[in-house]
């Protein structure tokens, strides 16, 4: 649960996969936002309280609080997100999530034309790397464990030198 930043309302997530927009004064049940496919796990509202963020399962989802439309779905996750959080700086906003997978993300969150965007700044590392399908070129920073792993698996592009 969360407070929005006018401490007028609050969200809240749930067990049974929806996010419920409170009036604080009240208690008056505003919206139930649904959309999810599993329990919502945490709950953030933008700085300027215009939109919530909602993480469950393997998604995080944004959404407008004046008409409980679903802006954009962040869908970036192998496993359960368990918290999200967000920003606003001079450069833009950002939201921050983290996983049962160990890994924390930052996200710039882009209006733009066709709705909203949720772009990946950085990924935390995690105590495993998971390839299938795919050609790694001028990969920097890799521990020794995965370069290993890479190689094992033939993920490794003939240019690419991982020592």
């Amino acid at each position: 649960m969360v407070y929005s930043p006018n401490g007028e309302q609050i969200a809240s997530g749930s067990n049974d996969n929806t996010v419920r927009l409170w009036d604080a004064l009240g208690g008056e049940l505003r919206y139930t936002l649904q959309g999810h496919q599993g329990p919502v796990r945490s709950v953030a509202y933008s700085p300027n309280g215009q939109q919530i963020a909602s993480g469950s399962g393997n998604t995080v989802r944004l959404w407008d609080i004046v008409s409980g439309q679903c802006l954009s779905v962040i869908q970036a996750f192998r496993w359960g997100v368990t918290s999200v959080s967000w920003k606003a700086t001079p450069n833009g906003q950002y939201l921050v999530s983290g996983s049962t997978d160990k890994s924390v993300r930052q996200w710039e969150v882009k209006k733009e034309k066709d709705g909203y965007k949720a772009i990946l700044c950085w990924s935390s590392r995690h105590d495993f790397l998971t390839v299938t399908d795919t050609l790694i070129k001028r990969a920097q920073g890799l521990s020794r464990a995965n370069q290993q792993l890479l190689k094992q698996r033939g993920a490794v592009g003939e240019s690419l030198s991982l020592a």
